[in-house]
């Protein structure tokens, strides 16, 4: 017996569908998972949405050969599903293909923006970013900012001036500056951080 999901698994996989079937987009997405979940997200995906066809990519180096070939076909699948090592394995294989969104589960991985990880994600191309995570954030303004950086990359690129940006923009070149008062620019953060966010309340949960 399945009982109905309400986590970040299902919620990504109706905004994956959303922009595939509904909008009719025509690249395909990438999901970046730890090796614990792989199978489970290719079975959510299955049982949930059965119209958005998945391809694994992982294996020994002949399985992923083969997957490889099906990728760079582009064809016969909409969504891309990865682990992180395979991520390091075959980033001159991914970095070929134009993404239309990019999602990273257990995203709080990349609260270091020096990482490897993230150094390969990076390389990636994909019009959309979706950092999945149940970890909060520590009351740490430099780990917000390595999020905010990951989905906000063009933030940290900044001149003397600092003309032609956004406000998230200029935020995340300020968070970049760190130390600096601390009480402005956490309301500010806050505000930009809020939008992008989608958040589930506990007492929402109880209730389901």
């Amino acid at each position: 017996m399945r009982f109905a999901c309400t986590g970040k698994t299902l919620q990504s996989i109706a905004l994956l569908a959303s922009l595939t079937l509904e909008q009719q987009l025509s690249n395909p997405h990438l999901v970046v998972v730890p090796l614990s979940v792989l199978g489970n997200w290719l079975r959510e995906i299955a049982f949930w949405c059965p119209q958005l066809k998945a391809q694994k990519l992982h294996g020994n180096k002949e399985e992923r050969a083969a997957q490889k070939e099906i990728l760079l076909e582009g064809k016969g699948f909409h969504v891309c599903v990865t682990t992180y090592e395979t991520v390091s394995q075959e980033v001159g294989c991914l970095k070929k293909i134009p993404f239309e969104m990019l999602v990273i589960d257990e995203a709080h991985r990349l609260k270091n923006e020096t990482s490897k990880l993230a150094t390969l994600l990076r390389q990636l191309t994909s019009a959309r970013r979706l950092l999945l995570t149940g970890t909060p954030i520590q009351n740490n303004l430099h780990e917000l900012w390595a999020l905010l950086n990951f989905l906000y990359p063009e933030g940290a690129r900044w001149d003397a001036a600092g003309t032609h940006r956004t406000p998230n923009q200029r935020l995340v070149c300020r968070l970049a500056l760190w130390p600096c008062p601390a009480s402005s620019l956490c309301h500010a953060a806050m505000s930009v951080f809020a939008p992008p966010c989608l958040g589930r309340s506990l007492h929402l949960l109880r209730n389901f």
